[in-house]
Order: C-alpha cells, then structure tokens, then sequence
C-alpha cells in the first residue's frame, strides 16, 4: 500500500505518514503550502495541506502518471514515455512535448525535480538521472548513478533508482530507489 510520509531527512525516520489505500503513489511536488501527489493508474492528483498532512482535494488527467515536477506556475508531469506535459494546478493542460537526447525520443521518463530551468529525471530501469533544459526540452547531462544501485541493490533488478528531489540550500539532489534503506546525496556543480 502507498503512503505519504514526512521523514527526517538526518534519520530517515517516519515523523509524519498518510496511506493512500486502492491507489499506487508515484511522485510528489510542491507548490507554495500545498503537495501535489501523482497516482500511477488512476489519473488522479492529489492535493495536500502541509501542517499536518491533510488531504484536500484531488484533480483528474486521462493518463498514466509517473513523475512530476513544478516549474514556476505549472506542474510537469510525465506518463512514462518521452512525452513531458505542462498543466496548470488543476490539471488543465498547456503544452506537451517530447523530450530528446541527440534527436531522439528519450523515454522512460520517472521521477523528477526541477533546479533553475533544469529538469532532472529518472530513467526508468536504468541506474541513470537525464538533466533536461526545460526551454529546449534537450538532455544536456547524464548523472550515472550506477555506483549507488550496486551499494544499494546488488543483484537485484527490482531496487531501482526510483526518487530525487531538490535540496535548495545545499545545492544538490538527494536521491533513493525501490526499497533502498538509504537517501544519497550528489552535490550539483
């Protein structure tokens, strides 16, 4: 069963936890004093006040949803193919468009955050994170994370590196996957 849970970012420690019954949870994003949640199947994105963590609303897309993102005032949301779609907060769409790499449809687009008008994302089933302009929509890096898959899931092809998120402050990613036991942290040059 998906939840949403507040951690300790030091401990890793559950503080804060919400389940999410009859539905998978893929990414999450913020947007002011207010988490968006993304559902993998069911097209449905949920909205949550922040202290405590309370559902209050939910808003409806016609597609799979797996990563999701907030570039200034529209949520980015990817269904897995190369495909990247801009929404306003309630899901009305703005724009969509193909992400590339070398010209070509880069796919399994997963989990992502935003840095600057960068976005980084998750390739899905790979040990690899694309860093995307979001003016071009062109891959212009690849982080290799396959050191970190081996530390955390050696031989396992089921513990992915699933999750990132932005860490303002220190100016870096913090990143996890699939029933990994640790976050790591890469520090954005």
């Amino acid at each position: 069963m998906s939840s949403l849970r507040r951690l300790n970012v030091n401990t890793g420690e559950s503080v804060e936890s919400l389940p999410l019954p009859n539905d998978f949870a893929e990414d999450i994003a913020f947007d002011g004093d207010m988490l968006h949640q993304l559902t993998w199947t069911s097209g449905r994105l949920l909205h949550y006040s922040l202290h405590p963590l309370t559902l209050v609303g939910e808003s409806s897309f016609g597609h799979e949803g797996w990563g999701l993102a907030r570039h200034r005032s529209h949520l980015l949301v990817s269904d897995g193919t190369s495909l990247l779609r801009r929404y306003t907060s309630d899901m009305q769409l703005v724009l969509e468009r193909r992400v590339l790499c070398r010209g070509l449809p880069m796919r399994h687009l997963n989990a992502m955050d935003v840095v600057g008008d960068d976005l980084f994302v998750v390739l899905w089933c790979t040990p690899w994170i694309a860093r995307v302009d979001l003016r071009t929509l062109r891959v212009h890096q690849i982080l290799d994370c396959t050191e970190l898959v081996a530390i955390e899931s050696p031989g396992n092809v089921h513990h992915i590196l699933n999750g990132l998120a932005h860490c303002k402050s220190r100016n870096s990613l913090f990143v996890t996957g699939k029933h990994w036991s640790r976050m790591f942290e890469i520090a954005l040059g």
